[in-house]
């Protein structure tokens, strides 16, 4: 009998639902991050996971690219893990 190997699917982080949703909004990291008053390199930490936004910043996120703060932080009911 073959054991197979159970493959995890990877979840979504909020970094990659940044960069997702940024991206549907047709913004570029320079662009958001103008409107946002924060550098492009503090969109690119948030996108890679480097840092995550603060409270403030989430909130100037969600209104920025149309979506519920839901949307952006929780999976399937869950928080997400960064």
């Amino acid at each position: 009998m073959v054991k197979l190997k159970r493959i995890e699917v990877s979840k979504v982080t909020t970094g990659e639902k940044i960069a997702y949703y940024r991206k549907n909004n047709n913004y570029t990291q320079e662009e958001l991050a103008y409107k946002m008053g924060v550098s492009r390199q503090t969109i690119y930490k948030w996108e890679t996971e480097l840092s995550f936004p603060t409270i403030n910043n989430l909130k100037k996120l969600v209104d920025l690219l149309n979506i519920d703060l839901n949307d952006l932080i929780k999976e399937d009911g869950k928080d997400v893990k960064r």
